[in-house]
């Protein structure tokens, strides 16, 4: 498996294809959405723009499962300081 969401042609990705931007965090304990945007020293916006599959987590003020995979993008893009990515 490559980088581009395991496809050698990454100009071809369909349409909700998952691909992962930066490292993965697995959850070992039930975290809070704050936790971790501390933890990895990003928000809370940019962990839900970057893992849009637990928007709903965070809608419910539930928190994360144990062993759920969490793309992370430590506070090095414009995203993660709140500005849009589609700026």
């Amino acid at each position: 498996m490559n980088a581009w969401a395991a496809t050698d042609y990454p100009h071809q990705l369909d349409r909700g294809t998952l691909v992962r931007l930066g490292p993965v965090y697995h959850t070992r304990a039930e975290h809070a959405f704050e936790e971790l945007a501390q933890r990895f020293q990003t928000t809370v916006w940019a962990l839900l723009e970057l893992n849009p599959d637990l928007v709903h987590l965070a809608e419910d003020g539930a928190h994360i499962p144990i062993g759920q995979e969490v793309c992370v993008l430590p506070g090095i893009c414009t995203a993660a300081q709140g500005m849009s990515i589609d700026a």
